[in-house]
């Protein structure tokens, strides 16, 4: 058997690993795959977002659809905590 253990990550902040956009539907969606502590997670990013490989996204929304597959959605982080060198 193997052991499962949960811990909860209280700011859902990760990295942008890969984009790509889905022209196929309209407006187009931009999805990535973003690694959070390690977790790596397919979802959407908000129109907003210009994508670069290696911003960081904060997850904004997740859950299970009516077809029952799981989605997230990010939106880029602006970290306000961090002081401006001077």
């Amino acid at each position: 058997m193997s052991r499962v253990g949960l811990r909860e990550i209280r700011v859902p902040v990760g990295r942008l690993l890969e984009y790509t956009t889905a022209r196929n539907i309209s407006p187009p969606v931009v999805f990535g795959i973003v690694s959070i502590d390690g977790i790596k997670v397919i979802g959407s990013l908000d129109s907003s977002v210009s994508p670069r490989v290696g911003i960081d996204v904060k997850m904004t929304n997740c859950g299970i659809s009516s077809d029952g597959t799981p989605f997230y959605e990010f939106e880029k982080y602006e970290n306000r905590n961090r002081r401006s060198k001077s």
